[in-house]
């Protein structure tokens, strides 16, 4: 899937919508239903979520305006304000911010997506419209997956929300990959991805990156892309495992060590 702003909103709108429709029927027990993050439950990720879309508005106004981003004085007030809400209003509150934040995407035109920049304090150069939305939808993906295979064990992420968030996967590895973790000598394995067919190489040592490149390796990894997307990010299951051919030194615990999540 071409990498361009409009096909990265349109599969966030995708993800919202996804979520809305499975979020309106959920009752108050269906709330505190524990989910697929450690030690959140269904109404907290909601929670997560929705003051995520709050800030993300924030922000992109703020860059529209040509102003500086939300600061921690503005950004700990929202997550102060969604902790204290009842599961039932999160679930709500999610639904209304996620509709405000694609739509306020949806309606930029094609100069404000091709000039959009936005400064990130972690990172050393500010996002353009891909990147920023790139950051959005894969946070939404991966957390509405958190909820979603808590009522469903055979949920995963959608192939398309998968195939964009992936772009995103070498620039991840500054966060997700704990290179501590790994005591042998280095390694590097060739990833094969399938649903979109994709190949990378996957070096650990004293640091662990993703590369498109898949010569020279030690050992290879086969698996579909979404399962690949939620191993990297902490999220693969020990029912994952038969989803997953591995080669060479590195086993699938090895790797659900090394990718523990962020």
């Amino acid at each position: 899937m071409a990498s361009t702003p409009q096909n990265w909103i349109a599969e966030l709108r995708r993800s919202h919508d996804r979520l809305t429709a499975m979020v309106i029927t959920l009752l108050p027990a269906d709330l505190a239903r524990p989910s697929a993050c450690a030690d959140w439950d269904v109404s907290q990720v909601l929670s997560h979520l929705g003051s995520g879309a709050e800030i993300a508005m924030m922000t992109l106004t703020a860059a529209l305006a040509g102003a500086d981003g939300p600061g921690s004085e503005s950004v700990q007030p929202v997550w102060d304000r969604w902790n204290a809400m009842s599961p039932a209003e999160r679930a709500g509150g999610v639904a209304e911010w996620n509709e405000r934040h694609v739509s306020a995407l949806e309606a930029l035109d094609e100069h404000q997506l091709n000039t959009l920049r936005v400064p990130m304090s972690f990172l050393p150069e500010p996002l353009d419209a891909t990147g920023l939305v790139g950051m959005r939808l894969g946070e939404h993906a991966l957390h509405s997956w958190d909820v979603f295979v808590s009522f469903d064990p055979a949920a995963q992420i959608p192939a398309e929300a998968a195939a964009l968030a992936l772009q995103r996967a070498p620039m991840m590895m500054r966060w997700a990959g704990h290179a501590d973790a790994w005591v042998d000598a280095p390694i590097r394995i060739a990833v094969t991805t399938v649903a979109p067919d994709h190949t990378w190489r996957l070096d650990i040592g004293d640091t662990v990156t993703l590369e498109p490149d898949a010569h020279d390796t030690d050992g290879r990894l086969t698996l579909p892309a979404e399962t690949f997307l939620r191993l990297l990010t902490g999220r693969l299951r020990s029912a994952d495992v038969a989803r997953v051919e591995a080669t060479g030194p590195a086993t699938i615990e090895d790797l659900r060590l090394v990718f523990r999540g962020f």
